[in-house]
């Protein structure tokens, strides 16, 4: 599923936001329940960003 545009936060094991980058291209290839919380969802997404650091790929 092509979701576009986004702008995409990471979040630490608490919640609160640790970085955040306006990506592209984002794709949905995979949607679980997360094991964060009922109503919540873990997806696997294949994106493209201009201002990622090196060693970022598989994050």
């Amino acid at each position: 599923m092509a979701a576009g545009n986004v702008w995409f936060e990471l979040l630490d094991g608490d919640g609160a936001t640790v970085g955040s980058y306006f990506v592209n291209e984002v794709n949905v290839i995979d949607v679980k329940p997360s094991a964060r919380g009922a109503g919540l969802v873990d997806l696997t997404v294949t994106l493209w960003c201009e201002n990622a650091l090196a060693g970022a790929a598989q994050v």
